[in-house]
């Protein structure tokens, strides 16, 4: 995915499910969620630099209360 544009990412991964941008990183990062098994949600994050182009993936875990 490196150096892909947003419309690229969107055309092969879909409609991202949060879109957050970071001012003082000038970094913007799209998250899907992979899986939620009641206990554990995890994402898949795509961040981008100011001009739009991939620079980097990355993937969390959030642990939810139930």
């Amino acid at each position: 995915l490196a150096g892909m544009d947003r419309t690229e990412v969107r055309r092969l991964l879909g409609r991202p499910a949060e879109d957050v941008f970071f001012k003082l990183k000038q970094e913007r990062v799209w998250s899907w969620k992979v899986s939620d098994d009641g206990q554990r949600q995890s994402f898949f994050n795509v961040h981008f630099d100011g001009e739009g182009k991939v620079t980097r993936t990355s993937r969390n875990e959030v642990t939810t209360s139930g």
